[in-house]
């Protein structure tokens, strides 16, 4: 069945009713229309199914093993809410007769209440200048040049595929040295970005993350393990975008390479600068000539001291921490391109 054909019961709906045209039509994608025959069961008490329904057609009982049974039936004020909507469930719904629902996948329902509830944003009305109150970390996220450039479709399958996490204080979210395969976004509350070494092997702080910021992403983009740790300051929310939703929705719409002849014909009329984010013993033994050797780390810590009036080719060896490089550069607002096939290709 379509959605269509049930559109004046849904907007009666609460919250679904209250929601913009634009973020309703974010939310169909995660919406179904489902029938179930009499004495089905929908969901059963503690289990856990990810969904919200709505009853639009029919009659239903709901019960706990420790409660009567409670008939709802389509048109009355409890059809219009959620039916049970705790996870795990509290109750056991049963089809008393024949139904029709509207299942609404929970994540995507939850993300789009959040964008709702933050103002209702038009991308293209926000940039690195917008006045974003500092709780709104989707207002803040989309102030990032990165999510500036992905446009408007790819921005509500990022909203639908990010994952609500919770961490309390002292929680680490990522470790050094794990691989990586997501990518997380700080929604609401501190945490400290810490780098082991062999001299400091409990971990040096070396940032603090708020709403809106982002991390995870260089392990994505370069294959290497964690580069640091990230620890909890204060109870926070984090969103978490895993690697092949990453690739799809982000890094692919801001991939941008140059080849070594491109390259070096602007690095030679002064136009742009090579940036080395190979580790230091590899710089010494080869690099182009009038690059800067700055290690994905240190790259991250000494962004905002370089020159944006410069354009900048970044390389590696095989072009792996390259494009982790040129992403980290134009997330603050640079130009910046990865030398395509990394010093490989120059051989």
């Amino acid at each position: 069945m379509d959605i269509a054909q049930f559109e004046s019961q849904i907007s009666r709906l609460t919250p679904v009713g209250t929601l913009s045209k634009k973020n309703l039509v974010a939310l169909q994608d995660s919406m179904k229309i489902m029938q179930f025959a009499k004495g089905e069961k929908i969901f059963i008490e503690g289990h856990e199914d990810k969904s919200h329904y709505y009853l639009l057609e029919g009659s239903i009982s709901i019960r706990s093993r420790m409660s009567v049974p409670k008939l709802i039936e389509a048109e009355s004020p409890e059809a219009q809410r959620p039916l049970d909507h705790f996870q795990p469930r509290k109750n056991t719904a049963t089809t008393k007769s024949d139904c029709i629902l509207l299942q609404i996948d929970s994540q995507s329902f939850e993300m789009v209440l959040s964008w709702e509830q933050s103002g209702d944003y038009d991308v293209t009305e926000i940039n690195a200048k917008t006045d974003i109150p500092s709780g709104d970390w989707m207002g803040r996220m989309l102030k990032n040049p990165i999510f500036q450039n992905l446009p408007a479709k790819q921005l509500q399958l990022l909203f639908r595929r990010l994952k609500t996490e919770r961490y309390h204080q002292g929680d680490q979210v990522v470790a050094q040295g794990d691989a990586g395969d997501d990518f997380f976004i700080v929604a609401s509350g501190r945490a400290s970005v810490m780098r082991n070494t062999p001299r400091t092997p409990q971990g040096t702080p070396v940032a603090q993350l708020t709403s809106g910021d982002t991390f995870g992403e260089d392990s994505i983009l370069s294959g290497e393990p964690r580069n640091a740790s990230v620890q909890i300051l204060e109870d926070a929310k984090i969103m978490r975008l895993s690697q092949e939703d990453f690739s799809e929705i982000i890094q692919h719409p801001n991939s941008d390479s140059v080849d070594f002849m491109e390259a070096a014909d602007l690095v030679s009329r002064n136009k742009a600068k090579w940036i080395d984010v190979r580790q230091p013993g590899e710089f010494s033994q080869h690099h182009l000539d009038n690059s800067i050797n700055l290690p994905l780390l240190f790259l991250r810590l000494k962004v905002t001291q370089l020159d944006p009036a410069y354009h900048y080719i970044i390389y590696c060896n095989d072009g792996k921490k390259s494009d982790a490089g040129a992403y980290l550069m134009k997330k603050h607002g640079f130009y910046a391109r990865a030398l395509k096939g990394g010093l490989d290709a120059t051989d």
